[in-house]
């Protein structure tokens, strides 16, 4: 019976121990890469009643009877093994593995394991896991001192990953050791064709990391070489900073292009070169033709030095005449002078000998005049211009009008200067018949209207606008009226409109008047009472309309409706001043009285009264409504127009021309009046004497009239005759005419044709100053001696250099920063850049010139040193093809690989770990750098390792050591930016609850039934 008790409890505890199991699955249902338990259950241990017999030859075997006494906890294992779920949480330092592995941390003291990877970096720059702060274990990153390779060294051991340290925090700067051609170069483009030729830039970093820009000039020599190679040069121009500045001529020395290149001519049959010890004499031998196809007319310009024509120089050569002569214009001529050659080669110039000029004075000159102008019949010139402007307002007109209204309109300027306000207006209005006129008026803004009423005060703002106007109305005072219509005003006084009216009249009408005006409207309240009493005293008597007054009066007694007061205090029959002084008093006031009650009587009603004359005699007119004005037509006060004035041109004596009908003009610089030019005039006769004498302070009776006149731009007036002059040549040249009509010219001894030539390139003197295009003395010396063309010698760069060998012989070498690119002229690909068939050139910087040490390659061994400063150029991918005249030729920094770009200096942006667990980090510059890689570790029994809590795992004599590796080695790897979720299964964790709970009850069971077991065994001893 008690085995059945210890069976119910065994049963219990296992149970129990299930339910710790679940209760901490459910707990850690969130907790990141935890992994779920499970556990599974044994029988605890059997009593033997009786052992197994085995069978005889009579009986068979009977088996062991054995009871159980309960359960116990077989083992609790660790879903290990099983990839939780993925949670994003876009942190780069959330990392989840997939597989089978853990990472490695260290709390100072032993290597623990976790699959928790929420790490961060920590205030050392160190990763580490955010619960604890231990540190995330892997191999560093190891630089090749040598390569400058970036490697992971799985052999040195784990160790912390430092992300944040400041070898990490910035990128070292690197110079550009290679540059890349690319694209088409066209033959037809004319950038490529012209003399500046077509720019490319090449960008490049110095080891310091500043950016500079190379520019180089790309020219087509229009060459081609032995085997018909189409010949460019490219020459390195400029060096620019990041600033735009150049660095500078002494620095650009010391950069080089390429390799230079020699090649020599010899000396034309016609020439002969005696050289010296430091420079030669060039001398053209007798016989030769010094000069051929010159034409026997021409300008001056032609035969200068500064000429382009093959012929150029001859007119110093052979007639001694030097282009600074000609400049100076000391001699009368100038490079337009006209000249002829007779076939014996005597040279005349023709040229205008200038007598007298005259500047402008206080006059501007245009030859391109757009006005046109009425112009003195009188042939002097003089005219005055048109206005251009057919409306506006007086003020805005300018000096040249009111010169022009005055002289030509006959306006009278003081006349003029009233009407230079904003109020007048004009229209100006050019008729065909010679009958322009200028209308000056004003525009008054009068409303339209038909005898409406109005005001002085608004009639006054027409004074100016009305002749007469305010003479008319300034002084009437009552309402007026105002008819405006077709810009006609009129102003009529006003009356009043007496209908409804009560006229207070008798056969005598009124006597005494004076208190008031006549015909002026008045209402009891604009009375004072002097006025009341007056009108009462008007009123009172028989008659139509009369007051019968009820006021009765002696000398000390009023009597007002019956009721007498007596002012006669004393009894004698007079008052004194006191007495007096109230006597009146009391009289006014009952007459004020009695006015006022006739004038508010139900049968009166009066409002208004007016005193005008009836029949000849004043009488009063009383209204019972306000009285309203009318316009008294009779009255008219004012009829008139605005002001306008008209003028008319005065074209009899000044016809107006357009602007085409005229030359140049002259305009005066106070009045702007002007002197006009036809435009044919070539003669002092042409001219008038004002103009001369007003323009110029010439006096035109000085000079011949048949004398010619020219006209400059700045409106210069010269007075010149034609000349000639014949200059002497120099006897050792012979001419003589060739069948084309051309003269050649023939030196008839040994003549010197270029003297104290430099045997090599100076500062002063290089191979451009000997080209055909230049401008120096030794011009086209390299074409006529040597037969090198301007195209020849461009090829070789503008930087190139030249050498005489002894025997009169010329080398030319390529300029230090001047190559040539050949193409095969049957397919357009390069065959040589710089004579190297791979395309390869190199820009080498002198890194013993001070500022350029930190250009091109740096070397880090001896075996590199050959190699210092150098930038290596490809062009081997440049073609040369027809891209319809377009070149797209361009320059960038890099090899075909894009390596070897060099950078500026980096700051770190951004880490991010690969899948591998490489930790990388990037750079402002584009870079990025290796820092390390996170460990992994695998077991080979993982379910044995022990849980430390904190997500964390230690290795246990069941697990295994750890295998420290790459983590992609077993197919696993990293994802960032998530997190592994808990493998916990809630529904299965629900559903093992539920099957607990029953174990749970039911060996609850076992026992409360075998304790009511024991309970009956008890009683049966009752």
């Amino acid at each position: 019976m008690m085995r059945s008790l210890y069976s119910g409890v065994a049963g219990l505890r296992t149970h129990q121990t299930k339910m710790d199991v679940l209760g901490n699955n459910i707990a850690n249902v969130n907790t990141t890469s935890f992994k779920s338990q499970s556990i599974t259950f044994s029988d605890l241990m059997y009593q033997t009643t009786q052992t197994a017999s085995g069978a005889t030859a009579t009986k068979g075997g009977v088996n062991a009877r054995q009871i159980g006494l309960g359960a116990k906890s077989g083992a609790i294992a660790t879903a290990i093994e099983s990839q939780g779920a993925t949670q994003t949480t876009n942190n780069p330092f959330d990392i989840m593995i997939t597989g089978k592995s853990f990472f490695v941390v260290n709390n100072g003291k032993e290597n623990l394991y976790t699959r928790d990877g929420s790490f961060y970096v920590d205030g050392a720059g160190n990763l580490a896991m955010q619960s604890n702060g231990y540190l995330v274990q892997g191999w560093v990153a190891q630089e090749d001192k040598e390569t400058g390779a970036i490697t992971i060294n799985r052999n040195g051991g784990l160790s912390s990953l430092q992300i944040m340290s400041a070898d990490n925090t910035t990128y070292s700067p690197a110079s550009t050791t290679a540059g890349l051609y690319s694209g088409n170069i066209d033959n037809r483009d004319t950038n490529v064709t012209s003399d500046d030729g077509k720019t490319i830039t090449l960008e490049f970093y110095d080891n310091r990391g500043y950016l500079y820009t190379g520019k180089f000039t790309l020219k087509d020599t229009d060459l081609e070489d032995a085997e018909n190679n189409n010949i460019f040069s490219l020459q390195l121009t400029d060096i620019i900073d990041s600033d735009g500045n150049s660095i500078g001529s002494d620095l650009l020395k010391g950069v080089s292009f390429g390799k230079t290149e020699n090649f020599d001519y010899g000396v034309n049959e016609a020439y002969e070169v005696e050289v010296g010890a430091t420079t030669s004499t060039v001398k053209l031998l007798a016989g030769a033709t010094a000069y051929e196809g010159v034409p026997t007319t021409g300008t001056l310009s032609d035969l200068m030095e500064s000429s382009k024509a093959s012929y150029a120089g001859i007119l110093k050569t052979v007639y001694g005449i030097d282009d600074a002569t000609i400049a100076g214009g000391t001699q009368g001529y100038s490079k337009t002078s006209e000249y002829t050659i007779t076939e014996n080669g005597v040279l005349t110039i023709t040229y205008d000998e200038e007598l007298a000029s005259g500047k402008p004075d206080g006059y501007t000159y245009s030859s391109t005049n757009a006005s046109s102008y009425y112009v003195n019949k009188d042939n002097s010139g003089k005219a005055y211009v048109v206005p251009n402007a057919n409306e506006g307002t007086m003020d805005k007109i300018g000096t040249a009008i009111k010169t022009t209204l005055t002289n030509v309109f006959g306006v009278n300027p003081t006349e003029l200067d009233s009407y230079l306000t904003s109020k007048f207006q004009y229209k100006f209005t050019a008729d065909g018949a010679n009958n322009d006129s200028f209308q000056i008026y004003r525009d008054p803004a009068v409303t339209k209207a038909t005898e409406t009423a109005t005001s002085v005060g608004y009639l006054s703002k027409f004074y100016e606008d009305f002749e007469g106007l305010e003479a008319a109305v300034d002084s009437y005072a009552d309402t007026l009226f105002y008819t405006y219509t077709d810009g006609n005003l009129k102003v009529y006084g006003s009356k009043t409109d007496d209908t409804g009216t009560t006229q207070v009249t008798t056969s005598t009408q009124i006597a005494d008047v004076t208190a008031f005006n006549e015909d002026e409207v008045y209402t009891y309240t604009m009375l004072d009472n002097a006025q009341k009493v007056a009108l009462h005293d008007m009123l009172v008597g028989t008659g139509t309309g009369r007051i019968e007054t009820k006021i009765a009066t002696t000398a000390t007694t009023i009597t007002i409706d019956g009721s007498t007061t007596d002012y006669d205090t004393n009894s004698d029959g007079s008052l004194n001043d006191t007495e007096k002084a109230a006597y009146d008093a009391a009289l006014q006031s009952a007459k004020i009285s009695e006015l006022a009650d006739y004038m508010n009587a139900d049968a009166n009603k009066y409002t208004n009264f007016k005193i005008e004359s009836l029949s000849g005699t004043a009488g009063v007119l009383f209204y019972k409504t306000n009285p309203t004005y009318i316009p008294d037509t009779a009255n008219k006060l004012y009829d008139g127009s605005p002001f306008s004035k008209t003028f008319y041109a005065d074209e009899n004596t000044f016809p107006s021309y357009t602007a085409q009908e005229l030359g140049g003009v002259y305009t005066n610089t106070t009045d702007f009046s002007a002197y006009v030019l036809k435009g044919d005039e070539a003669t002092v006769n042409d001219f008038s004497d004002e103009l001369f004498q007003d323009v110029f302070g010439l006096d035109r009776s000085e000079y011949a009239t048949n004398l010619l006149v020219n006209i400059a731009g700045n409106g210069t007036a010269s007075i010149y005759q034609t000349t000639t002059f014949t200059p002497p040549a120099n006897s050792d040249y012979a001419a003589s005419l060739d069948a084309d009509g051309t003269l050649k010219y023939v030196t008839t001894n040994d003549t010197v044709a270029w003297d104290n030539l430099p045997n090599s390139s100076t500062d002063s003197v290089s191979v451009k100053d000997l080209l055909q295009s230049s401008s120096g003395p030794y011009r086209g010396l390299l074409n006529s001696v040597y037969g090198i063309t301007d195209e020849v010698a461009e090829a070789f760069g503008s930087d190139a250099t030249y050498s005489l060998n002894n025997d009169g012989s010329i080398t030319l070498t390529t300029g230090t920063q001047s190559i040539q690119l050949k193409f095969n002229p049957a397919n357009g690909s390069l065959t040589t850049a710089n004579g190297n068939s791979n395309g390869l050139v190199n820009l080498v910087f002198d890194q013993n010139v001070e500022g350029l040490e930190p250009f091109g390659f740096q070397p880090t061994t001896a075996d590199e040193e050959s190699e210092r400063g150098r930038l290596t150029i490809d062009f081997s991918t440049v073609t040369n093809y027809n891209t319809s005249g377009s070149s797209t030729i361009k320059a960038v920094k890099g090899d075909k690989s894009s390596l070897n770009t060099g950078r500026m200096v980096g700051e770190m942006n951004g880490v991010n770990v690969s899948t591998d667990g490489q930790i990388f980090a990037t750079y402002s510059n584009g870079q990025t750098k290796l820092l390390g890689q996170i460990a992994s570790a695998e077991f080979a029994n993982a379910s044995g390792l022990a849980k430390e809590g904190d997500n964390l795992y230690s290795s246990t004599l069941n697990s295994g050591e750890a295998t420290i590796q790459d983590i992609t080695t077993d197919g696993g790897y990293m994802n960032t930016g998530v997190l592994e979720m808990s493998n916990v299964d809630l529904s299965r964790e629900f559903t093992e609850m539920i099957t607990t709970q029953r174990g749970f009850q039911a060996n609850s069971r076992i026992i409360t039934v075998s304790d009511t077991l024991l309970e009956e065994l008890t009683n049966l001893k009752r």
